[in-house]
């Protein structure tokens, strides 16, 4: 009966230990882990909504109207999903929704009883006095029905409003409380274990204790205990083996929930993506007709196409990342704000801006922000590219480039500009200057940018690549027809000679009629 109870109280005891442990532990480091999700949300909110406020400056900068510039942005942002993460806008004076996701809330003003908690100093105060201030602010935004966003706002020069960047902290905190329910499960399951062995290593010291019996009833005893004992390994097997069950089916749906998670944020990445690459309607204004064939081999893309005008000149760009995918899409957002930074460099000498310098002052950028130029950098990323700058007044035409060359269609015979065989990045020929061509364009000239992506393309009847050559005899054969029709006949030729094959990179093909 004695050793009964000790038994018991071992094996209560253990378990106890363990689940408090465990409890407490899980706790505190759940906890953590949470204000550190909020503080990495927060930070990824602060670049985003600075990213975005930088491109709406950069727009109006251009000469586009407030009223396009908020129009564009609602149109931009419609749709996406304000029950977990979205951007929106405030207006200054009237402290009403500019824009929103949901078009139905434009024009709504919050109650005071909203409250901002700021993460600089964890004050809170009522929502519409953070707003009065248009400054930059990062913190959580408490809602009446219980609901709370991570928040980061900052104000936008020019517009008058306040641009919001929010994500739905009950992301974070369901993600905690699957997390808190697996380390519990796990310590009861690792309580029950450690207090069965402890339970059986108790009774093995108190054997020792025992007193002698007879021979017979020795064996007997003997016998009985490796029944026992292999009835109880048969059960830790067992209990081993429904554990592991337990484990592949959490993991298996942990797995499927981050593959949601991660698609859903590359969708939305593509979104921002799309919304930061040029209106093809601008394109009107220079050139009378036009067509851009964009083909990303994944949800978002590596290559990216550029356009800006600055006074006289038209500067346009087809680019072609390292890479494809996420990957490819990181390089095309560096690329991006590369070009704007050059751009605003020389906005108040643009006529200094010659192709040769545009493409040597990106490389030095690439190199230096990408690191490559420490002794021991291996990282060979960087851009193949081919840049046009047209004088709109005298038709002259800068032709700058690295490994992607252009073509130019006059009075049916293709012309080919060549590019320099360097890429934008560090190269084994890196301290060479880019070349620059001029050619003096006239009406009716046929221009055409494009990546390698179509004519590295596999497919036909010998699953072989399209190549340039045959790329120069098709696009002369249409040359002469609308820039429209000639889009939907390089749609169709691409999807004909891939078939059924994968698709290997992203697609870029650009049309212009002078």
């Amino acid at each position: 009966m004695k050793q009964s109870k000790l038994y018991l109280i071992t094996f209560v005891g253990v378990i106890f230990s363990v689940l408090l442990f465990g409890y407490f532990g899980v706790t505190v480091a759940l906890n953590y882990m949470q204000k550190k999700y909020i503080n990495i949300q927060l930070d990824v909110n602060k670049r985003q909504a600075e990213g975005m406020a930088k491109i709406l400056q950069s727009r109006l900068e251009q000469g586009v109207s407030k009223e396009n510039v908020i129009r564009d942005f609602q149109t931009a942002i419609e749709g996406t999903h304000a029950d977990k993460g979205f951007m929106c806008m405030y207006g200054n004076d009237s402290m009403k929704l500019v824009c929103h996701p949901d078009k139905n809330m434009v024009g709504m003003k919050f109650p005071v009883s909203f409250t901002f908690e700021n993460s600089s100093d964890g004050q809170t105060e009522e929502w519409n006095k953070v707003l009065e201030t248009a400054q930059s602010h990062g913190g959580l935004f408490n809602r009446e029905d219980g609901e709370t966003d991570i928040v980061f706002m900052t104000p936008i020069d020019g517009l008058g409003t306040m641009l919001l960047v929010h994500e739905n902290i009950a992301t974070i905190r369901k993600e905690i409380d699957y997390q808190r329910k697996i380390f519990r499960i796990g310590f009861l399951i690792l309580g029950v274990f450690t207090a069965l062995l402890a339970t059986f290593m108790a009774r093995l010291v108190g054997r020792r204790y025992e007193k002698t019996i007879e021979e017979q009833n020795r064996k007997l005893a003997e016998a009985n205990e490796e029944l026992k004992q292999q009835k109880e390994e048969i059960s830790t097997q067992k209990d081993e083996i429904e554990f592991q069950n337990i484990e592949i089916t959490n993991q298996k749906i942990k797995v499927e929930h981050q593959h949601e998670q991660i698609t859903a944020s590359i969708r939305y990445a593509q979104r921002i993506q799309n919304a930061l690459l040029p209106v093809e309607g601008n394109f009107d204004k220079i050139f009378r007709e036009h067509f851009v064939f964009f083909l990303p081999k994944d949800i978002v893309s590596g290559d990216f196409y550029w356009y800006k005008k600055v006074g006289k000149f038209v500067i346009f760009s087809a680019v072609d990342c390292t890479g494809h995918g996420v990957p490819g899409a990181f390089m095309s957002m560096l690329g991006i704000s590369y070009f704007n930074e050059i751009l605003n460099d020389y906005s108040k000498e643009i006529h200094k801006l010659t192709g040769d310098v545009f493409l040597n002052n990106l490389k030095n950028k690439v190199i230096q922000s990408l690191r490559q130029d420490e002794v021991h950098a291996e990282t060979r990323d960087g851009m193949d590219l081919s840049l046009i700058i047209i004088d709109t007044e005298t038709l002259e035409m800068q032709f700058a480039a690295a490994f992607n060359s252009m073509f130019v269609i006059r009075n049916k015979e293709l012309i080919e500009l060549e590019a320099d065989r360097m890429p934008v990045g560090i190269h084994i020929r890196e301290e060479k200057s880019f070349s620059v061509q001029k050619m003096q364009l006239q009406k009716n000239d046929r221009l055409y940018l494009f990546s390698d992506g179509f004519e590295d393309q596999f497919g036909g009847k010998h699953n072989r690549k399209y190549m340039i050559k045959q790329m120069r005899t098709f696009l002369l054969s249409i040359s002469e027809k609308q820039m429209s029709e000639q889009k939907e006949n390089v749609i169709k030729e691409y999807h004909m000679w891939k078939g059924n094959h994968e698709q290997i990179d992203d697609v870029l093909v650009a049309g212009f009629l002078i």
